[in-house]
């Protein structure tokens, strides 16, 4: 699995950090991730034994393992840090007399620890079997990583290291000692469906298109049943779910090679439609909670489709659609499952005051770019409508709900 293109919206050394992992084979699970977090905390807490900082070469190398280690889980995440300070001239001087700043490292190292523990106990609810007992005042990851790095810089100012020199030396020796040292595996960060999904991607007219946080599905194996590819994807998209509210994600991204709905032959709306409806129902079954959801009336107003609980938008991108139409792609189908708290965190939605105006903004983008867009569709709220939309009106066949149940490949 190649690695995905560096992304806009990360900072320099965020950036260098991913092409690092990519280069030296993915990232690890999120929670060997906060394995490896939990040992190089131990690691750096043995060499604040060292009597005088001056005397323990690998101080710095520790503080930049830490920072490389939990920039990872961010990335994995999709949650944008910072690079560190340039400047550590002041801490020359502080660095000279090591033993008055004890307490004051002892004070940043249990700083340290607590924000460590904050992005253990996330993944561990994320990706893992620990379902909190509450989610009021839920710490994410995009608050625990950069309040971490900000003890990090703490404490190289208080023992007189540059940690941003520091991490340029940390990943140009890992770039040399560990090309291709481990096995590349999927990560839904790195996934190969956002690399098909990135052309549609940057060239649609939507606001928040481009800079949109996107988790992918595993490759779709057309050889294989819906069900036993969705078997696979479907413990990601819980994932997906359990993260996306609290972390800002706005998509996961499923991926099939041509027109789905059909192994040999040319595939039909019909197809497609009815593709689409046994993944929505196949997915419900393997959800881990229970989903009644496709029991309900899906065209009653403000009908959603529900997977771990979360409200989803649902969208269908298909070759079936004509160029002009939004929800064309040229050779892939994309199915991608939309967080309700997206809209929100966009400024989209119900309650919120920029909501308006937004929404004219991208249907002026639509009528712009040629791009037809249905505002009186999308006006009626009818969301089962725009999950799989009409190619024109009166298009029975894209009528999703409505298809018989006959199996599909």
């Amino acid at each position: 699995m190649g690695g995905r293109p560096r992304r806009t919206s990360m900072s320099q050394t965020q950036a260098a950090v991913h092409e690092m992992i990519q280069s030296v084979g993915g990232y690890w699970s999120p929670h060997a991730g906060v394995v490896r977090l939990l040992e190089e905390v131990g690691e750096f807490s043995q060499e604040l034994t060292a009597a005088s900082v001056s005397h323990s070469s690998n101080v710095g190398a520790e503080l930049a393992d830490l920072w490389i280690i939990s920039t990872c889980t961010a990335n994995q995440f999709v949650v944008p840090v910072s690079d560190p300070p340039q400047d550590t001239s002041h801490s020359v001087e502080i660095a000279k007399e090591w033993e008055k700043q004890v307490p004051h490292l002892l004070d940043e190292l249990l700083d340290l620890l607590h924000w460590a523990g904050q992005i253990g106990r996330a993944v561990n609810y994320y990706d893992g079997p620990k379902t909190p007992r509450s989610l009021d005042d839920w710490v994410p990851l995009r608050t625990s990583v950069p309040q971490m790095h900000k003890a990090l810089y703490r404490l190289s100012v208080n023992c007189g290291i540059s940690l941003a020199d520091e991490l340029d030396s940390k990943l140009d020796h890992v770039v040399v000692r560990d090309k291709g040292r481990f096995v590349r595996g999927y990560d839904p960060s790195t996934a190969h469906a956002l690399q098909d999904f990135a052309k549609l991607q940057a060239n649609s007219p939507c606001l928040f298109s481009g800079a949109a946080r996107l988790w992918g599905a595993p490759d779709w194996d057309v050889h294989r049943s819906l069900a036993d590819n969705a078997a696979e994807l479907a413990p990601h998209l819980t994932r997906f779910a359990k993260a996306a509210p609290h972390e800002h994600l706005d998509g996961f991204v499923i991926s099939v090679p041509g027109v789905a709905g059909r192994a040999t032959g040319a595939a039909t709306m019909s197809d497609l439609a009815r593709w689409f409806r046994q993944l929505l129902h196949v997915l419900t079954e393997l959800d881990e909670l229970p989903n009644d959801s496709l029991n309900e009336d899906v065209r009653r107003p403000g009908w959603q489709f529900l997977f771990h609980r979360q409200r989803m938008f649902v969208s269908v991108f298909s070759p079936l659609y004509e160029a002009s139409h939004s929800r064309n792609s040229s050779d892939h189908t994309f199915v991608m499952f939309q967080p309700e708290q997206s809209f929100t965190h966009h400024g989209v939605g119900s309650g919120q005051k920029s909501s308006s105006r937004l929404k004219e903004r991208i249907r002026e983008n639509f009528a712009q770019t040629g791009v037809s867009y249905s505002a009186e569709v999308v006006d009626r709220r009818i969301e089962a409508d725009l999950y799989l939309p009409e190619r024109f009106t009166g298009d029975t066949e894209a009528h999703w709900w409505s298809v018989d149940d006959r199996d599909v490949c």
